[in-house]
């Protein structure tokens, strides 16, 4: 079979992601390989049926669905995605359309998508992972990476619910931020495959959240990091980051002063000093402030009659119903139910959100 210069093009692609891929004979069949985790609506190939040439590969990864692709031209649209995306490009030239944008893929390039439908078209053949990840975790991963102030963009500019396509010309530093993201997806994928505890264990995880997190928010770049007291090492520092990024990762686990300490290794004493330092609070009180941020998150965004109070409790944390309604009066000035409702926050509510906003962004 000779094939055509589109199919020579498909197959000269590479991906760095080789350990994932299965090949894929027939359009179908890669149907099947990426709607483990992505919603698709149809995938077409735009070139003969003899000419299709494909690997595909799926890995769920904590809260991240990886999805990779590489091949003959194609088209693909998804059927709507309960979670926004990060496409990576590593060769070839795909075209992807959100409502009436349009964005360009390319090799060490990236777009952010939004939980919507999308279309795909790659006339030539391309080389592409999409990532699906958690909006909520990405936020709070932000405001950790973030302690000496700041605050996400408005809904209407946020690239989670518009789009983003990275990186901007001349911006240098976004381009390196790409390429660090792709330099790490191998190492996540092989360490992944091993299963949730040793990515746990090497937080690999959440750095591809603080690189999405980098990338969709460029403001980031500009924010002062909280200062070290001259007391604090830089050991000391980066003892501290691991246990906020532990605490984030587990907000809807029992989490104690032993557990910290253990995950820490600092001694009670000490972890109490470092918390104080930096946040001005205890661990447990940093703990509850970011359950309360993260319930306040999820009443506000979850759909009327999909959900329940104790439901959100739960995955924040708390075995107790009583003991959640609380701690969120008490933080917010209004009753969480009312926030599932969809009633629009009072003047003491909104007060409160503001006060525990300010005290964690300034911490």
């Amino acid at each position: 079979m000779v094939l055509s210069t589109r199919a020579r093009q498909a197959e000269d692609l590479s991906h760095p992601l080789e350990s994932l891929l299965k090949r894929s004979t027939t359009p179908a069949e890669s149907q099947r390989q990426l709607s483990q985790g992505i919603p698709l609506k149809r995938l077409e190939p735009l070139s003969s049926p003899g000419e299709w040439s494909h690997s595909d590969g799926h890995l769920p990864a904590g809260s991240l669905e990886l999805v990779a692709t590489v091949g003959s031209p194609y088209l693909l649209e998804s059927d709507g995605h309960s979670q926004p995306l990060i496409c990576l490009g590593h060769g070839g030239h795909a075209a992807l359309t959100l409502g009436s944008k349009d964005f360009d893929l390319l090799p060490d390039t990236a777009v952010i998508l939004p939980g919507q439908c999308w279309t795909l078209v790659s006339e030539q053949g391309c080389s592409v992972t999409l990532i699906a990840f958690d909006p909520l975790r990405l936020m709070t991963t932000a405001r950790t990476m973030a302690p000496g102030g700041w605050e996400p963009p408005p809904a209407f500019d946020s690239p989670l619910n518009n789009g983003l396509s990275l990186p901007s010309d001349g911006d240098h530093q976004c381009s390196a931020l790409v390429s660090a993201l792709n330099l790490i997806l191998p190492a996540f994928v092989q360490v992944g495959t091993l299963g949730e505890t040793f990515l746990d264990a090497f937080l690999l995880e959440q750095q591809i959240y603080r690189l999405i997190a980098a990338l969709a928010f460029p403001s980031l770049h500009d924010t002062q990091p909280a200062p070290i007291p001259l007391s604090d090492s830089a050991s000391t520092d980066r003892r501290l980051e691991r246990v906020l990024d532990f605490i984030g990762l587990n907000l809807d686990q029992p989490l104690c002063l032993s557990v910290l300490v253990e995950k820490s290794n600092y001694s009670r004493r000490s972890l109490h000093y470092a918390f104080q330092e930096r946040f001005h609070c205890s661990p447990m009180q940093w703990i509850r402030q970011q359950r309360m941020i993260l319930a306040l998150q999820r009443l506000q965004q979850a759909q009327p009659g999909s959900t329940t109070v104790r439901a959100i409790a739960y995955e924040c944390g708390y075995n107790s119903l009583g003991r959640f309604y609380v701690d969120f009066q008490r933080a917010f000035e209004c009753r969480p139910s009312e926030v599932l409702r969809g009633r629009a926050l009072g003047p003491e509510c909104v007060d409160g959100a503001g006060r525990l906003m300010t005290q964690v962004s300034q911490a």
